[in-house]
């Protein structure tokens, strides 16, 4: 077996794995968002490093969905739901 095919070999698992423990993404309304006011969609997210990624001004609201791994998984789910006002330094 050449270089080539071992690397694929080896990288298909690893992918697969990826892939399957990828955060699923759902919108909170779909379609038009009730009472909502037409505008730009200027949602910015950038990475920090004390909560990994902070989000700001949101127009779309969704509900991010992080599944532990097998092993970890006890069937609790925790909901986090952060109000305006707050700050990040």
């Amino acid at each position: 077996m050449n270089y080539k095919n071992r690397l694929i070999l080896t990288l298909i698992p690893v992918l697969s794995y990826q892939i399957s423990n990828a955060q699923q993404i759902i919108p909170l309304y779909p379609g038009k968002i009730p009472n909502s006011k037409v505008s730009a969609n200027e949602e910015q997210k950038t990475a920090n490093a004390l909560v990994d990624t902070v989000s700001r001004k949101v127009s779309v609201p969704t509900l991010t969905i992080f599944v532990p791994l097998k092993s970890q998984n006890n069937g609790s789910a925790v909901i986090i739901c952060p109000g305006g006002g707050s700050a990040i330094r």
